[in-house]
This record gives structure tokens, sequence and C-alpha cells, in this order.
């Protein structure tokens, strides 16, 4: 069964992977849009695993999965 909480894990994942990458290859920059950028993903993954962690408890009370039933309502 795919749930969507599962995807929204993954792509959280490989943001925070990411803004580690972008951290270490502008380390040593004296300027900061490396970080700035870092912060930008960062942010984006954070969003993403909230709306994961909603539709956790979505599938879980409510049987919505729109990738399975083609519901989009609860």
């Amino acid at each position: 069964m795919i749930k969507v909480s599962y995807f929204a894990h993954i792509i959280s994942g490989l943001l925070i992977l990411l803004a580690i990458i972008i951290i270490i290859k502008n380390r040593e920059s004296e300027e900061l849009k490396g970080i700035k950028l870092a912060n930008l993903v960062l942010f984006l993954s954070t969003a993403i695993g909230i709306h994961g962690i909603s539709h956790i408890l979505a599938e879980k009370f409510f049987d919505f999965n729109p990738l399975e039933n083609k519901k989009l309502y609860y």
C-alpha cells in the first residue's frame, strides 16, 4: 500500500541531505549565499515533513490516501 506520508518522509530526508551537502561545500566561503540556500532547503524540508505528519493522521483515522483510493475528501 502506497502512503503519501512515506513519500513526504523520503523527500524531507533528501532535502536535509541536500542542505548538509550545501553547508559542507560552502563552509569556507565568506559569503552567506550557501548558508541562506541551506536555510531555504531546511525550511522546505520542515514544511514537507509537517505536511507528511498530517497525512499519517488522515491515513490512520479517515482512510484518506489520495494515491490509493483517489478520494480528495474525508
